[in-house]
């Protein structure tokens, strides 16, 4: 499978298991999942145009529109569990709105408990639905938890469906198609009509080499391309985990060698120190903040395609 594919592939899985809102589960986002409510409190539609509306002035700032065409369509499908509880939410997100960092942190925001009531959304192994492995269904909050490991609402592009997958986690040597990290997952290659694959977990020290399970390797081990280095502070280069490098240095034997304030620039394959905000640039990559809009700007929330699918 091309590359492209693999992407497009994992952006639909990752959106699935996190539910209808644009979000992010490790960020404290806000969640929502479809489910029966009562008629008090906020109603969807209403829920839907208080919460897009709290993104206006950063999507000015960030010189995007406020159409919110998709953000209404997200959240205006969700209904309350608890409707007391859907208003208190969104009476919470005016609050933190007010707040004057909201365009920079809204990403980064705890989800208030009342958000959690009114929306309950399964991370993991609790998802929380009814349907069983291989039952059709719309999102991962739709499948029933497992104890083998997360439960993914998955697109079977051989079938052209969408059913229940269980993503169970197994050890060294064991056949894998993707990982777990931090809350999130992600996978490649899942053979059509298969109702459960197995995953590595990273934050457990392996990753998935080759569709087998292996431990992640230390500084000076071998290693097998992007991820399989156990430290943030090394790189995969000519098979071998190596300490990432300053601006300056070759980059020649991976894009990923670097360091965080540094980028690969091409075709020359050096290290290229990344621009201050307020720079004249052309990519995300080139900006400290990893987001370009012509010169290097603070990144609107948790990034400008994030805050574009909320404005646009």
């Amino acid at each position: 499978m091309g590359e492209l594919a693999r992407r497009q592939r994992k952006t639909k899985q990752m959106s699935r298991t996190s539910g209808l809102a644009l979000a992010l589960g490790a960020t404290g986002f806000l969640l929502l999942a479809c489910s029966s409510g009562g008629d008090d409190g906020a109603s969807s539609s209403d829920f839907a145009q208080r919460y897009c509306a709290l993104f206006d002035p950063c999507c000015v700032a960030a010189g995007l529109p406020t159409e919110h065409k998709a953000c209404h369509m997200l959240f205006g499908a969700a209904v309350a569990k608890d409707q007391a509880a859907a208003e208190e939410c969104i009476a919470e997100y005016e609050a933190m709105a007010k707040q004057s960092d909201w365009c920079a942190t809204f990403g980064t925001k705890p989800r208030p408990a009342s958000c959690e009531k009114a929306y309950p959304q399964g991370a993991g192994g609790t998802n929380g639905g009814t349907q069983k492995p291989g039952d059709a269904c719309e999102l991962s909050g739709d499948c029933a938890s497992s104890s083998k490991g997360p439960v993914s609402c998955h697109h079977d592009f051989g079938a052209n469906k969408d059913y229940c997958l269980v993503l169970a986690i197994v050890g060294v040597g064991e056949a894998c198609y993707g990982i777990t990290s931090g809350g999130g997952t992600s996978t490649v290659n899942v053979p059509s009509g298969v109702t459960e694959v197995g995953i590595c977990d990273r934050d457990a020290g392996n990753y998935c080499d080759s569709g087998k399970c292996a431990p992640l390797a230390l500084l000076g081990g071998k290693c097998s391309g992007s991820g399989s280095c156990a430290d943030d502070a090394n790189y995969c280069g000519d098979s071998t985990c190596k300490p990432k490098v300053a601006s300056g240095a070759s980059c020649a034997d991976s894009s990923e060698a670097c360091v965080e304030t540094a980028y690969c620039d091409f075709p020359d394959d050096v290290c290229k120190a990344r621009l201050p905000d307020g720079s004249t640039c052309d990519t995300n990559v080139e900006c400290l903040s990893h987001y370009c809009s012509g010169t290097c700007k603070p990144s609107p929330g948790i990034g400008g395609l994030t805050l574009a699918a909320f404005c646009g």
